[in-house]
């Protein structure tokens, strides 16, 4: 038995006895190997489950996530492509002039970034939408 020098025993002793044996068998160059019999322990069994469940709601929460992704690039698609359709249809009476707002096609979202026209301005874009 492992004791202090009080004669208690010490925290842990089993497993301080057996890593010295384990570490003066591999100084020795001699591979111990550990044979487990019986029973999973009851601990590890629910630790392991508990693994399982934490391991599906995160495979949940990132398919519903993916979801939410997927619905929000495919409603910012079909919105540009509105947008798109209606700045192609409005007269280009309407489109602001670069020369009086030199950064309007900067900060302006009607503008046309596909070929580097501006379309219309927010005014219109949001009556042709509603």
């Amino acid at each position: 038995a492992m004791r202090d020098e009080d004669g208690k025993m010490i925290k842990n002793a089993h497993i301080i006895g057996t890593m010295k044996r384990v570490l003066k068998l591999l100084y020795h160059k001699i591979r111990p190997i550990f044979v487990f019999d019986g029973a999973t322990p009851a601990l590890k069994l629910r630790t392991l489950r508990n693994r399982r469940n934490q391991h599906e709601k995160n495979e949940t929460s990132k398919r519903v996530t993916a979801q939410k992704l997927l619905l929000a690039k495919l409603k910012q698609h079909a919105v540009s492509k509105r947008i798109l359709k209606l700045t192609e249809t409005l007269p280009k009476s309407q489109c602001v002039d670069d020369a009086t707002q030199p950064y309007a096609s900067t900060f302006d979202p009607c503008v046309n970034k596909s070929n580097g026209q501006q379309a219309l301005s927010n005014d219109s874009v949001e009556n042709q939408i509603s």
